[in-house]
Order: C-alpha cells, then structure tokens, then sequence
C-alpha cells in the first residue's frame, strides 16, 4: 500500500503540474535480419517413397534437440519471473496517480502489446520470428496467462525465461541484514535449479540488476518520486548507505556471484 505521503505528493503534482510529458514509446521500425535468420532451425525432413519397400514417408519438421541448435525461431513461449519493475509499473503512466498500474503488456521482459515497431519488449522481437509465439503479457493488470496445452507441448517446445530480480533486496539491505547479496543469489540459485529439474527445454534469461545507485541522482529535485521510494526504495535516502556501498552488493556480490 502506498502512504498518504506518496498519495499527497501525487496529488500535488497532478494539480500544480510538472509531471512532464509521458516517455515516448521506442520502436525499431522496418526490423528485418534476412530471410535464412528469421526462419526456426527446426529443417525439413523429406522422405520419398521406396522403390524397395513400395512404402511412402512423409515429410516432418523437428523441433532442435539441442540447445545450441535452437534459433529465436524455435521458441514457442517467453515467461518472466521477477519483481513490480519485471511488471511494468508506471511503464505507461501519463500521471502520478498511473504510477501505481502494471502495464505489463508494456513490460520489456514479458510485453506483447503493440508491435516491434512501436514497442521494444523481448516478445515483441522474437513474435518477428514466429508470430505464434505464447505467454507474452497483454494490457494493465494481474492478467493471468491463459493456458495453450491444446497447442503447447511442454515436453518438446522451446521456452524462454526470462529473470530479472533483487532490486528489493538492495533497497531494504540497509534494514534488514537477511536481506544480504549472498541469500539473494543462493534463492536464485535454488530457483534456477528447480526450473531445470522439472521444466524440459527451457532457456533461463537472468538478467544483472539495474545501477540502483543512480536511483538518487534520477530523484534529486523530484518531490513525487522522493516520495514514493521512501515506501519502495527505503535506504535510498538512508546516508549511511553510501552509493559505494550499494555499488558494492550489486558489483561484487551479486553479479559476480551469478556470473559464477
């Protein structure tokens, strides 16, 4: 829930302005990498009739059985695992008072709205390859996906994870020692883990975290955002937990401990 603080200060900026105006969408118009690179992997098996055998095989595609061998093409799902800012809150906000939404069809993880052109989001880009892509997030919202098991076979397709996680856990680390870098990374580990023990042909994207130390310098001046990271960032305006420090967990710690 968010204090009477953040609800006030967005208020105040609605009625005196200075808002701004809302972020541009950012398209790739005209996307195109050449025929041969945006067909799947997956080839063509042509089987002609025997001679011998007077018997007649028909043609088949296989899906890649190796991961090496799979193209943007090839990947049937995209699922994202993370926090509010993997949701898109705020992404399309056009007032102080939006910023509370998730416009997780604008999410850069999960977001299907749109097009490439008008919209970089990671499924916007691979539906270029295959526009039957499934799981990718639509509209403002707790929308649930909808379940494909008529189209999807989840032993055999390809799927794409996508981890984008632990900017709370910096943002409380200053109160709360159990929220240290290491227990983050042994609860990603722990995670990653039980994904591939039970999900078949997945490929896990786990993305590094954002430079939260920069948090300050984008809020500096900004009544509204100052507000609002007191309830969601609350040691961003603790002086005692320096920019180093921060710096500190996500370099050292957490990164180099995922990239391990």
């Amino acid at each position: 829930m968010l204090s009477r603080a953040v609800i006030a200060s967005a208020l105040l900026s609605v009625v005196l302005g200075g808002w701004g105006d809302p972020l541009r969408d950012l398209g790739v118009p005209n996307y195109d990498c050449g025929a041969d690179l945006m067909k799947p992997s997956a080839r063509l098996v042509f089987c002609l009739t025997s001679q011998l055998t007077r018997k007649t095989y028909t043609s088949a595609f296989q899906i890649p059985t190796n991961v090496n061998s799979v193209r943007p093409g090839d990947i049937k799902v995209v699922m994202a695992l993370g926090d509010s800012i993997t949701a898109a809150n705020g992404a399309g906000a056009e007032d102080p008072l939006a910023v509370v939404l998730q416009y997780r069809g604008l999410a850069f993880m999960a977001g299907g709205d749109k097009s490439l052109e008008q919209h970089v989001t990671i499924p916007n880009i691979l539906k270029k390859y295959n526009p039957k892509l499934y799981g990718y997030s639509l509209g403002i919202g707790a929308k649930w996906m909808k379940a494909h098991s008529d189209v999807i076979d989840m032993a055999n397709d390809w799927k794409l994870l996508n981890i984008f996680i632990g900017g709370n856990d910096i943002c409380g680390l200053c109160r709360h020692p159990d929220y240290a870098p290491s227990n983050c990374v042994a609860e990603i580990h722990q995670a990653v883990q039980y994904i591939q023990d039970n999900v078949p042909r997945v490929i896990v994207n786990l993305m590094s975290m954002l430079h939260l130390e920069l948090l300050r310098q984008v809020d500096t001046g900004n009544m509204f955002c100052l507000a609002l990271h007191t309830d969601e960032c609350g040691c961003e305006q603790n002086k005692n937990f320096t920019d180093a420090m921060i710096s500190a967990a996500l370099y050292r710690n957490i990164n180099s401990s995922i990239r391990q």
